[in-house]
């Protein structure tokens, strides 16, 4: 419908939604086309302006919904700011400590309260930056963090670069948790883990039946003297 409004007049209100309005290409063709279609709907000049405006608004939400990729109960998903790296002692022996804050948008484009983001360990598999876009998952995570607290993550995708970013953690860890140890050597850990408790059994149970026996009590002989 709009297609049949001389071209003048297109150009006018485009010129108008140009300079009152702004936005880029689209934008301005969106809010002028939702103008004209106001007036040859026989609305006033001020509801054209109302719709041109609220045309560029809706886009420019939509816009900002598909550039800000938003957290759900799964993800947190923000841009990297405030990017800082140090080296601490961890157990006995020296790693690195990335600290950052996660800037995060909610649906419409609003901001939300940034979260603070530490990741720790003895090597790191990836890189994060100032400004990437970062994904960090964790369904138990997320549950129990509450706002104003330091956010640990050990694994995140960096959504910037198209790659994952893990941290490792050190061997002692793993095996405390049973991450990152393959089968075999899980086997091996568990039977020298059952060898010691059995050592330890037979240990107590050897000394217990194999003690000093109680001497038996010699019988007084009587005594030759008289």
């Amino acid at each position: 419908m709009v297609e049949s409004v001389p071209s003048e007049k297109r150009a006018e209100w485009q010129t108008w939604v140009e300079h009152n309005i702004g936005g880029d290409g689209p934008t301005i063709q969106r809010a002028t086309d939702a103008a004209l279609a106001s007036l040859l709907g026989g609305h006033s000049t001020d509801d054209a302006i109302s719709a041109a405006r609220s045309a560029a608004r809706a886009g420019s939400s939509e816009a900002e919904a598909e550039r800000h990729p938003v957290s759900d109960a799964d993800h947190l998903r923000g841009v990297v700011s405030i990017f800082r790296e140090r080296n601490e002692l961890m157990g006995n022996q020296y790693g690195s400590v990335w600290s950052f804050r996660l800037d995060r948008w909610d649906s419409t484009g609003a901001p939300e309260p940034p979260v603070a983001v530490e990741m720790r360990g003895y090597s790191f598999s990836g890189s994060v930056g100032q400004g990437d876009w970062v994904e960090i998952p964790g369904r138990e995570i997320l549950s129990r963090w509450k706002p104003g607290e330091i956010f640990h993550a050990q694994l995140l995708k960096n959504i910037t670069m198209n790659s994952t970013v893990t941290a490792d953690p050190g061997l002692s860890s793993r095996i405390a948790t049973g991450r990152g140890i393959g089968s075999p050597a899980r086997a091996v850990v568990f039977l020298i883990v059952i060898a010691l408790i059995a050592t330890v059994v037979l240990y107590v149970i050897f000394f217990q039946s194999s003690g000093s026996p109680v001497p038996r009590q010699i019988p007084r002989l009587p005594s030759l003297r008289p």
